[in-house]
């Protein structure tokens, strides 16, 4: 599950995995990308697994509790314009599990509608840096 963003995003991995220093601004579309990545890479290389990325919006939950003031007060009354239930952002991931008749690698991008979907297409010689990269960090 990652924010919304389409895999035709471009991104610069020139930075990665760093991103030092870190900005939010600059740095989160390659974060997010990622997953798409992953998602492609297991799709190539492990035929077996259905692998997909799904947009779950901002799920109405008790994530801001801990929030300042004015961030409940906020979400309180935007809330309705911008959170999704519970049971939409959970929809695709759902549907997903139950149901083989998807292609690997899909993007879901909007909360509730497995129906929208888009392929994942992306260069494999950024895909398989991403995983290397990752793998060297991780050590698997």
């Amino acid at each position: 599950m990652t924010a919304s963003i389409p895999p035709s995003t471009q991104a610069d991995y020139q930075r990665f995995p760093t991103f030092e220093p870190f900005s939010f601004r600059r740095d989160r579309e390659p974060i997010q990308l990622a997953n798409h990545h992953y998602a492609a890479h297991l799709a190539r290389t492990e035929p077996s697994i259905l692998a997909g990325v799904v947009n779950a919006g901002a799920a109405k939950t008790e994530i801001l509790r801990m929030s300042p003031w004015y961030m409940r007060a906020t979400a309180k009354v935007a809330g309705p314009l911008f959170f999704d239930s519970v049971d939409t952002s959970a929809h695709n991931v759902v549907e997903a599990g139950l149901h083989a008749d998807w292609d690997a690698a899909t993007y879901w991008p909007k909360p509730g509608n497995f129906e929208r979907r888009t392929p994942i297409a992306l260069d494999e010689s950024t895909t398989d840096r991403v995983v290397g990269i990752s793998r060297d960090i991780t050590g698997a």
